[in-house]
């Protein structure tokens, strides 16, 4: 009913729905609305406030579930969920065989895998170039999110678990990237700089087309200039860069 209003009054003309669409709209407002807050209000009046946090941010499961059980509009495969970063998810289950806790398979393995391969690759780091200021450390998002995750469950004197932490290693910038793997980090010196061991590598396309001026139409007095060059990223000095990864070279 606000949905209608609100557009009613943007319109400034009245909006009914067509009597074709009302059973999707019931539908809809059925599981989005009144079963939702029913079960919802009725659980956290018998439950604790953590339960009920835990019952308030569900609901995008049963979103999900609706979309793909009742509306049919996607299908639900493993390999999707896995595909779209569940993954982690799925992991973080499977730490309780037969109800029982197995630290052997927890992801506090995994946090803890995360922080000694920064360890790792700072030692493999040449002494001259860690003093560098523009040194970073590349990341996935996956694998920060374990590492942050491990960084806030460390017992550690005058440290706050609820505050943001810092995205550093041994004073070194660490910068998440989406679409790098998770088992894949990358130690170097990464700026604008001339320093950088990334340059952006400009060719032309070819020498007869690499720069065209036209008018705009047969009988304008404006013209374009087109430029077309080729561009990539270039490994400059490869030597200086650590990169740890679960990849191995094949022959």
């Amino acid at each position: 009913m606000l949905t209608v209003l609100i557009y009613s009054i943007a319109r400034r003309k009245f909006l009914l729905p067509k009597r074709e669409n009302l059973k999707e709209i019931a539908t809809v407002s059925c599981f989005q609305t009144i079963i939702q807050y029913l079960f919802f209000y009725i659980g956290l009046s018998l439950t604790t406030g953590v339960k009920g946090t835990v019952i308030s941010g569900s609901n995008c499961f049963f979103s999900i579930l609706c979309a793909t059980l009742i509306f049919r509009q996607e299908k639900l495969t493993l390999k999707k969920v896995i595909a779209d970063g569940g993954a982690a998810i799925i992991m973080s289950h499977m730490g309780k065989p037969k109800g029982k806790v197995n630290p052997k398979l927890s992801l506090g393995q995994i946090r803890a895998a995360v922080e000694a391969a920064l360890y790792a690759m700072w030692k493999k780091c040449p002494k001259q170039i860690r003093k560098k200021k523009s040194l970073v450390f590349v990341i996935g998002w996956d694998a920060w999110d374990a590492y942050d995750q491990y960084i806030s469950d460390k017992q550690v004197k005058y440290s706050e678990n609820t505050e943001v932490n810092r995205y550093r290693f041994k004073g070194k910038k660490i910068v998440p990237i989406v679409g790098i793997p998770d088992h894949t980090i990358v130690l170097g010196e990464f700026s604008t700089g001339m320093e950088s061991n990334l340059w952006m590598g400009v060719d032309y396309a070819n020498d007869t087309e690499v720069l065209k001026v036209d008018r705009l139409q047969a009988n304008s007095e404006l013209f374009f200039f087109q430029m077309r060059m080729k561009m990539d990223v270039n490994i400059v000095r490869p030597a200086e860069i650590v990169v740890h990864t679960a990849y191995t070279k094949t022959a």
